[in-house]
């Protein structure tokens, strides 16, 4: 679940709908391109960020932030979805769906996270269900 008890129902419905759709493509064992939900005086719409850059994962979180830049006069609320790999504090590292997105009206952004897992034995992706997912606040990108 995505709780802040700054994110309005709309936000939260957002940022719940790409958790889901992040969630789904991990469980199935496939590669999670970058991904970008949006609300607008369009109705809703999700990007995904496919590319043949060296580095995927960060050339497509650049072209959704570009994106979201470029098309701020159209949208109200966004969540760009990547997978990543958070420090812990045993400077090991975990894999983690990464949920960003603000919306219209508000000065500041919001960052989830759903660590995951692959267990040895069998291969099966384990989620890490740890409190609501919150790990901070950040950027407005639809500031004028």
């Amino acid at each position: 679940m995505v709780y802040h008890p700054e994110l309005s129902d709309r936000l939260q419905k957002l940022f719940e709908d790409a958790m889901t759709h992040g969630t789904d493509i991990i469980d199935r064992g496939e590669q999670l391109i970058p991904f970008l939900f949006t609300t607008g005086s369009s109705g809703g719409k999700i990007t995904v960020f496919v590319n043949d850059s060296d580095d995927m994962a960060s050339q497509g979180i650049y072209d959704a932030k570009l994106q979201i830049s470029d098309s701020k006069q159209e949208i109200d609320a966004y969540v760009l979805g990547y997978d990543a790999l958070l420090p812990l504090a045993d400077s090991s590292q975990i894999d983690a769906l990464i949920l960003e997105g603000s919306e219209r009206g508000i000065s500041f952004g919001f960052i989830f996270a759903r660590c995951y897992y692959q267990r040895e034995e069998d291969g099966e992706i384990v989620f890490i269900i740890d409190g609501n997912g919150f790990l901070q606040k950040s950027e407005q990108l639809l500031t004028t």
